[in-house]
């Protein structure tokens, strides 16, 4: 693992106990010549895969696609080690992995990365032709890319679902609005690529199911309201996630509460998940393991520092115009994203595109 970034002069308030998961997709591989080619895992997971103390690997929609889930940690180094154990076990078992945030495989080999028995990924395609008829081959752009999501929890600012703590409530605003710029930095930094990562999250279905400059949630009574006006994507008829039968839904209402997000269909740069009872950070790629400490340090810090300043009686803020020109913006503003840059004095919706596009 690398050493920790330059250590930054925080304040006590950031210091509080929280629960950390990771999950960092990567790339099954064989050499064919110079070229990387795709290795199945599917056998490797149905049979082996989920049954690991140290956590789970799950195959994604993509033929070489893998997951290395930590489940619960206690710290950013307890879940890294738990990644680093399922790289090892995946290794042990003839798997070679790649991490990087595009595809390392020729072309046209993603003609064949569909071919997927999930009935999940088949019910979203479902509802992707039929929500954004003219937009959703954007939904297949999925399998050129691969992320690293990082879930928290904290006893004191809890996501249930009759409850979510206003303070939730405005570190998940403030990601959605910061996270293109803070990947970009923290990217810049490890020398990791992240073009496109963020952009396959923008056409394939409603816009509002993503995320999008002017999202705003002003209190968690806003944020259950803002839900009803959008509907679930999709629906499970029986089993679970990774192995019932799912179908598309596109009429039942969104209720907070009733289904964890995922399963009703938002996709935003930051959610918040309650099933897990977590905040999900989703604005970096796939990092691999000499830095993924470091990495998920740099996120938790920064979550760690807006947690510090959320107002405790919601946002009190009614749109991202008015946040942006409050004194809680100029906290923000004053935070080095990794220790090394700050989000700038104004961060526009074109700065915004640019950063989430390019």
């Amino acid at each position: 693992m690398s050493n920790r970034r330059s250590a930054l002069a925080v304040s006590p308030a950031l210091v509080l106990p929280y629960q950390l998961g990771l999950e960092n997709e990567g790339w099954t591989y064989r050499m064919d010549g110079d070229r990387h080619m795709p290795v199945d895992v599917a056998s490797f997971v149905e049979s082996f895969g989920e049954k690991l103390a140290a956590g789970k690997i799950f195959r994604e929609s993509g033929i070489g696609s893998i997951e290395f889930a930590s489940g619960k940690a206690s710290s950013v180094a307890d879940a890294v080690a738990k990644i680093a154990h399922l790289h090892g076990v995946a290794a042990e078992n003839g798997y070679n992995v790649l991490y990087r945030n595009q595809s390392p495989y020729p072309r046209s080999v993603h003609a064949r990365t569909l071919e997927t028995g999930k009935s999940r990924f088949q019910a979203i395609v479902a509802a992707a032709q039929e929500e954004s008829p003219d937009g959703w081959e954007e939904l297949l752009r999925q399998n050129f890319y691969a992320a690293l999501h990082l879930h928290i929890s904290f006893a004191d600012f809890p996501v249930r679902p009759d409850y979510v703590a206003e303070e939730m409530v405005f570190v998940n605003n403030v990601l959605n609005l910061i996270g293109p710029r803070v990947a970009k930095i923290i990217c810049q930094k490890y020398e990791v690529t992240n073009v496109g990562h963020l952009g396959i999250f923008s056409k394939w279905a409603h816009y509002r199911r993503f995320s999008y400059h002017g999202q705003w949630y002003a209190g968690f009574e806003d944020m259950k309201r803002q839900l009803l006006t959008l509907t679930r994507f999709i629906h499970c008829v029986k089993g679970d996630k990774e192995h019932g039968d799912w179908e598309k839904d596109l009429r039942t209402p969104m209720v907070w509460g009733d289904h964890d997000v995922a399963e009703l269909g938002l996709w935003p740069i930051s959610r918040l998940r309650t099933r897990q009872g977590t905040l999900e950070a989703r604005l970096l790629p796939s990092i691999g393991l000499e830095h993924l400490e470091s990495a998920v340090h740099d996120v938790v810090d920064l979550i760690l520092y807006l947690l510090s300043i959320a107002p405790s009686r919601g946002c009190l803020v009614d749109d991202i115009g008015d946040f942006m020109t409050s004194l809680l913006w100029e906290k923000v503003q004053k935070f080095h994203i990794g220790g090394v840059a700050a989000m700038p004095t104004q961060y526009t919706e074109a700065m915004w595109r640019e950063d989430v596009f390019n």
